[in-house]
């Protein structure tokens, strides 16, 4: 009878421990169902990438340029506004309502010089939940990269990042899982803070989130 009432004991305390919420720390909890959810600075960063094979406006198209070897890259021309068009779904991972970091990584195609180094990005978006509709204005934010971020003139073939707009990112709040960003990303080749006199080939274009789960505990919820 003292071994059955210390295996029922035992057997308790297993169910009563794994039918409810764990913390293994301060800020790393398991949940009753097993999710593994991190809390307060637990987070962790994640690139959301966006390829860049994506169609291009018909006045407003980028080149098609011959990179390294074999490859390929859509290029944006000194002049004019050149621009590709791509649409973004935010991940079950990401910590929803938090704030998004845009940036564009891209290379010279051929050598800046001294006052020659400038290259504006803009991006143009607009963002909406799921069965929310979309704003009718986009947002626009933008960036430069300019010769004291890259120390020296721009080298050809060299992998450039441009963060675009405030440091503090994208405003994520009130957005949650699978809402869609559509976006423009687009070089102002007229502005006059672009300075660069050759062409800038688009390598991808992606935002840096937070993650705080492995993914949602339902399909469309988080």
């Amino acid at each position: 009878m003292k071994n059955i009432n210390t295996i029922l004991l035992f057997l308790f305390i297993t169910i009563g421990i794994f039918a409810q919420e764990v913390k293994v720390n301060t800020n790393l909890v398991i949940e009753a169902d097993g999710t593994i959810r991190m809390d307060n600075t637990a987070t962790v960063w994640e690139d959301l990438r966006i390829p860049f094979n994506f169609g291009t406006s018909n006045t407003l198209a980028t080149t098609w340029q011959q990179f390294v070897g074999v490859t390929y890259l859509d290029v944006f021309k000194p002049s004019g506004d050149d621009a590709l068009f791509f649409s973004v779904q935010l991940p079950h991972s990401w910590k929803a309502g938090t704030n998004i970091f845009p940036h564009i990584h891209w290379t010279p195609m051929t050598e800046g010089s001294e006052d020659d180094n400038g290259v504006y990005w803009e991006l143009e978006y607009v963002w909406a939940n799921n069965a929310e509709t979309f704003p009718s204005t986009t947002t626009v934010i933008s960036g430069v990269t300019t010769t004291p971020e890259l120390v020296g003139d721009l080298v050809p073939h060299r992998h450039y990042i441009t963060k675009l707009g405030p440091p503090e990112g994208i405003d994520g709040s009130g957005k949650g899982i699978s809402s869609m960003l559509v976006c423009r990303i687009a070089r102002r080749g007229s502005n006059p803070a672009d300075t660069y006199s050759g062409n800038a080939g688009a390598i991808e274009f992606d935002f840096h989130y937070q993650l705080d789960t492995y993914g949602s505990r339902q399909e469309y919820i988080k």
